[in-house]
């Protein structure tokens, strides 16, 4: 049987499986933050495995969120050089909504949404009034065409009541 085992010892450092070692566990696993599933890749053997032998040798293991969270940290890296002209499918900072609105980019203006744009008929009536608007002010659209957004086809209200009322008159 002493034969048997030290024959499974010489095979495992032969193939470079030291899964079972306490040392070569905490260096890879601790110190080099791999996950299970990579540090189990280095030795042809499974997670679930790689999870026995750190219990075995009480090993604390870290939680799905540490590797969700190094993933994020990666992926906002990554992100972070791949915005505004730096990405791959950049247009010109000029797109379109499906309701038909033309939305701009950019990035410094203090009232942009989510992916740093600013609707194109806000932008033009700041430009003619020389300040920024204020949330509750409404810019509309004299022909109802959205993307029309010259000057003259272009009306601002105070808020969305008077926008509204405005609306009902102009159907009747």
């Amino acid at each position: 049987m002493d034969k048997l085992k030290t024959l499974w010892l010489y095979i495992n450092n032969i193939l470079g499986n030291n899964h079972h070692k306490k040392k070569w566990l905490i260096k890879n696993y601790i110190n080099k933050e791999l996950s299970m599933e990579d540090v189990g890749k280095l030795s042809n053997v499974t997670p679930q495995t790689i999870y026995k032998w750190l219990k075995k040798h009480n090993i604390k293991t870290r939680l799905k969120s540490f590797r969700t969270l190094k993933a994020r940290q990666s992926r906002s890296k990554y992100m972070k050089t791949r915005i505004g002209k730096l990405h791959y499918q950049w247009k010109g900072g000029k797109t379109k909504t499906t309701e038909g609105y033309i939305l701009i980019y950019k990035p410094n203006h203090p009232n942009h949404n989510y992916g740093k744009y600013v609707l194109e008929h806000r932008l033009v009536m700041e430009k003619h009034l020389g300040r920024y608007l204020k949330k509750e002010e409404i810019v509309h659209h004299k022909n109802g065409i959205k993307s029309d957004n010259r000057l003259i086809n272009l009306k601002l209200f105070n808020n969305q009541r008077l926008h509204k009322k405005y609306k009902k008159e102009m159907k009747k």
